[in-house]
């Protein structure tokens, strides 16, 4: 096992040069058994690293291409029968889709498609009350005149009481004066 001193893990985006010598090396060790070897030509980065980097992004069988209407669909349907469980999604889908595409597709598209659709089926329009209900913009600490997002001594914003004129969101030295 190949244990890194954390000043020299490299941490953050992969490089252009990085991922040309993950596929190379990938190419002469294969995949199987041999991500400490991979790693260890490859500075302040773990198997662990390469393997995923390889695994989610670089293998000529992850699908990269847009999502189609039929996949979109597939999803809803095996969203709605498993839930959550994006890794079984993928598998099911075999197209090279990679668990973490499938719950980002979910996340970012179709979640909220579902979710416009079932309010549409019963019949909520666009002035129906949002997901905080009643008076759902104010935040608790601000109905009971606690203090939010100060900062270092001397500086934040002062927090009123929710109430008109209150002056939430004023600059302030952070003490509550009325």
């Amino acid at each position: 096992m190949v244990i890194l001193d954390p000043e020299e893990m490299v941490k953050g985006a992969w490089t252009v040069q990085e991922d040309n010598l993950l596929t190379s090396l990938v190419q002469r060790h294969g995949t199987v058994r041999s991500w400490s070897v991979i790693s260890r030509s490859i500075p302040g980065r773990n198997p662990s690293s390469c393997r995923n980097r390889w695994l989610k992004q670089l293998s000529p069988e992850v699908n990269h291409l847009p999502f189609t209407p039929e996949e979109d669909q597939l999803i809803l349907e095996m969203h709605a029968d498993m839930g959550n469980k994006w890794t079984e999604m993928a598998r099911l889908l075999d197209n090279g889709r990679t668990d973490n595409s499938v719950k980002n597709r979910w996340h970012s598209t179709l979640k909220r498609r579902r979710d416009v659709a079932v309010l549409a089926i019963e019949g909520v329009g666009a002035a129906g009350q949002g997901e905080a209900g009643e008076g759902g913009a104010a935040g608790e600490g601000q109905r009971q005149g606690g203090r939010q997002g100060q900062g270092e001594e001397g500086q934040g914003q002062q927090q009123g009481d929710g109430q008109e004129g209150g002056g939430a969101g004023q600059q302030g030295d952070g003490r509550n004066r009325e």
